[in-house]
């Protein structure tokens, strides 16, 4: 499956532009003439551009155009995190791209569905299908649940207050697991409240607040192109656990994706358990090393990144697949 992604809010101008104020004023920003949609960071040391933004997607597109570039000369184009789905043009000879897939990612393919109910009863086995719906009407029985969108406009006022009070469930979640917030240090999450804020206005991303009456108990953030849904930052009260708020919180977001007319509703990568059984397909994030071929820097640099990134997953494989089996034999 290939698909041309329309209108990736990830290489958005608002999106680069929160980045370089936050974490790239002092870096040299360069733009390929050749490399369309995406700006680049100047790498400290050496000549490596990466893409604004670094792994902080869910998926960075881009197209390389019939225009050279001779700046690009001696220079190498380091692009994080691009779905192995998305259809990347690739129109200059003068151009070479090494291709090294790392994450696993998850997306479920709406096409295939007409609805939630058809999506639900066409993927799960009955047992858990029962499980799903049990829980939806317990939930929906027992408490006074509303659900909020936030899409096209919201107070900053608003949102704040939305936006403290899912930070506040991410830190008590991560804490019970024993794992520290990767977003919640102060600048991180600083750019997040900017970058969302200004996303949901320009209707490039959407909130949903689950109420139990008034007082959230479930949010969360979706990021949004023209095809492609984005659930970011699932996230609920514990106290509600024992409703299997996760799988609620999915259901309501394939509900707005069926509605508004999505086509995917990609996940992300990392396994949390849920992603597995809810997806159609499960994809390789890949990052791409892009230079020119008749430079001999860059060469040399590019196929370094390419030995580098094979190997570092290699070793991520390694640890998954074989390290805990080995561990396990020997503890016992």
């Amino acid at each position: 499956m290939k698909i041309k992604i329309e209108d990736n809010p990830f290489v958005s101008k608002i999106y680069q532009t929160h980045w370089k104020n936050s974490y790239g004023e002092k870096k040299q920003q360069y733009s390929s003439e050749a490399i369309s949609n995406i700006s680049f960071l100047k790498y400290k040391y050496f000549p490596i551009y990466t893409n604004i933004g670094k792994t902080n997607s869910s998926g960075i597109s881009y197209e390389i155009t019939q225009s050279s570039d001779s700046r690009d000369a001696n220079k190498v184009f380091l692009i994080y995190d691009v779905p192995q789905y998305f259809d990347i043009p690739h129109n200059n000879p003068d151009y070479k791209t090494y291709r090294v897939k790392q994450y696993k990612g998850y997306v479920i393919d709406l096409k295939k569905y007409e609805s939630v109910s058809d999506f639900i009863a066409n993927r799960f086995n009955q047992q858990r299908k029962k499980t799903l719906k049990y829980g939806v009407r317990r939930l929906e029985r027992d408490h006074d649940i509303n659900i909020a969108h936030y899409h096209g406009k919201i107070e900053w006022k608003k949102f704040n207050e939305i936006f403290e009070v899912m930070f506040g469930f991410l830190d008590r979640r991560f804490e019970s697991m024993g794992i520290k917030n990767a977003h919640g240090s102060p600048t991180k999450k600083e750019w997040l409240r900017n970058l969302c804020f200004d996303l949901i206005n320009n209707e490039k991303a959407v909130i949903m607040v689950v109420n139990d009456a008034d007082k959230p108990i479930a949010i969360s953030l979706c990021y949004l192109s023209k095809n492609i849904l984005y659930p970011t930052f699932p996230s609920f009260d514990l106290k509600y656990s024992r409703h299997g708020m996760g799988n609620y919180l999915g259901f309501k977001e394939l509900e707005w994706a069926f509605e508004n007319g999505y086509s995917l509703l990609d996940m992300g990568k990392g396994n949390f358990g849920y992603k597995d059984k809810w997806s159609t397909l499960i994809y390789p994030y890949e990052y791409h090393i892009v230079f020119k071929k008749n430079s001999l820097v860059g060469f040399s640099i590019a196929t370094y990144l390419r030995i580098f990134f094979t190997g570092k997953q290699w070793v991520r494989v390694f640890r998954d697949k074989y390290l805990k089996s080995i561990l396990g034999i020997l503890k016992k």
